[in-house]
């Protein structure tokens, strides 16, 4: 049944499916604050009864806003609260700069190729499936506990083994990710090619190739053969060995028709990269806001450790944040469902 127009009263005439309540925003952002003043009144509450356990939120901001100014946290410890910070979210930069490396182009090497997914699929699951807490001992006779480390002559102020951390933690998760979307779109690609019979050569002489040089590749950076420089050397080389011959394929099927996976991996691996920092230095003891938590902790501080938990929660909102609306943009070509 058709919805009639309707005279709103001032004269302009208002169809009944496009009148909107002016008042039903305001009335969502009441309910949320309504009960975010609940929450801080009834936290306030117990925090007054049981200060060791709750701490307050006026104890907890006070706290954070005595760390940003403090020109040094710990006694033990050189630099300030930004400092601090500074060395944990550059740190989370470079790992994920690097997984994002790594993961997409394994992701489009085990999406394309179906070598590459029979040979390294069961590998990056058996990786993905163990706790990360396994992996501690070995990286840290790997990479060490310094809290800075020189790459081509240039002291960076950044652990390798935070970094090594996000990347162990991020990597195999967008991999997989960019892999389910290359996949998809490749079943979607391979029927069209069957119904109009335009399929070509598969090119197995340059699978089978490109995977012996990535198992090379890989093997020789794990066992010291090659550095880390050289072994990204020959990971770009062997996919340009396998893109050339179907570079088109990448540029305007795999690589636009993959962003919604490739984002949607993104963003949990920056929640996941954030908690690796974290727990990187919180185990083993390097700078950063893991540290802080960690002496925290050992001091029963409670109102810095919420404090602490607070900073970490809006950092994370901000990534989360970012990472969406990257993805929009990106996405800005797909059309929009109404």
């Amino acid at each position: 049944m058709a919805e009639t127009p309707t005279d709103g009263g001032d004269g302009a005439v208002q169809s009944g499916s496009e009148t909107r309540n002016p008042f039903r925003i305001s009335r969502v952002r009441l309910l949320q604050l309504t009960g975010i003043v609940a929450f801080l009144g009834l936290w306030e509450v117990f925090g007054a009864r049981k200060p060791e356990w709750y701490s307050q939120p006026s104890l907890t901001l006070a706290e954070l806003w005595r760390l940003l100014g403090a020109e040094q946290v710990l006694p033990y410890i050189d630099g300030s609260f930004p400092v601090l910070l500074m060395k944990s979210m550059g740190a989370l930069l470079i790992g994920m700069v690097l997984s994002f490396i790594v993961g997409v182009t394994l992701g489009f090497l085990i999406g394309r190729y179906r070598v590459f997914r029979v040979a390294l699929d069961p590998y990056l699951a058996a990786v993905y499936s163990v706790p990360r807490v396994a992996f501690v001992p070995i990286m840290v006779i790997w990479f060490g506990i310094s809290d800075n480390f020189l790459a081509a002559g240039v002291e960076i102020p950044f652990s390798r083994f935070v970094i090594a951390s996000v990347v162990v933690a991020c990597s195999v998760l967008i991999a997989f990710s960019t892999a389910a979307g290359v996949h998809e779109l490749m079943k979607e690609y391979n029927e069209i090619s069957y119904a109009f019979n335009l399929r070509s050569g598969k090119g197995v002489v340059e699978e089978w190739v490109g995977a012996i040089l990535l198992v090379v590749t890989f093997l020789g950076t794990a066992a010291g053969w090659l550095s880390l420089i050289q072994g990204l050397v020959l990971l770009f080389g062997t996919v340009g060995l396998l893109v050339a011959r179907d570079r088109h394929m990448f540029l305007k099927i795999l690589l636009p028709g993959a962003v919604p996976f490739l984002a949607t991996g993104l963003r949990i691996a920056v929640q996941r990269g954030l908690i690796a920092v974290i727990v990187a230095e919180f185990l083993i003891g390097v700078p950063g806001l893991g540290f802080v938590i960690r002496d925290a902790r050992a001091a029963y501080h409670t109102d810095r450790l919420f404090a602490m938990a607070l900073l970490l929660m809006v950092i994370g909102g901000i990534m989360i944040t970012i990472t969406k609306a990257v993805e929009s943009r990106l996405s800005s070509w797909r059309p929009r469902a109404f």
